[in-house]
């Protein structure tokens, strides 16, 4: 998270949420969202710290929802190279290790929802 706009958020005295190290016991949640924002974080490794996280903090039996746009060829005629921006299917399907996929359906042309769960 390098932009300019963050590093001026931060320098205003903003205090951005860790996607590292949530305020949240372990197993304290029933469920967690996470719509059109996984993908601004750009390095598989931070994906992989925040998915940590909302699995560590997830009840067991506790649902994790994404909602994202993907890198495919209806965002790619609709964004041109922006679409690049977004991350594919077969990167978000690896990114969630521990979780169960329960449910996977596309909401319009252009996004996808992906309904997870910590197992029991």
């Amino acid at each position: 998270m390098t932009e300019a706009s963050i590093a001026r958020a931060r320098t205003a005295g903003a205090d951005p949420l860790n996607y590292r190290h949530w305020p949240h016991a372990d197993a304290s949640l029933d469920a967690v969202s996470f719509l059109f924002a996984a993908h601004e974080i750009r390095h598989p490794e931070g994906r992989q710290a925040l998915f940590a996280e909302a699995l560590r903090t997830l009840r067991p039996g506790g649902r994790l929802l994404v909602v994202e746009h993907l890198r495919d060829l209806p965002n790619l005629l609709v964004y041109g190279p922006g679409a690049f921006h977004f991350v594919s299917r077969r990167t978000w399907l690896g990114a969630w290790p521990g979780f169960a996929l329960i449910s996977e359906r596309r909401l319009t042309a252009f996004t996808r929802l992906f309904l997870l769960e910590k197992p029991c």
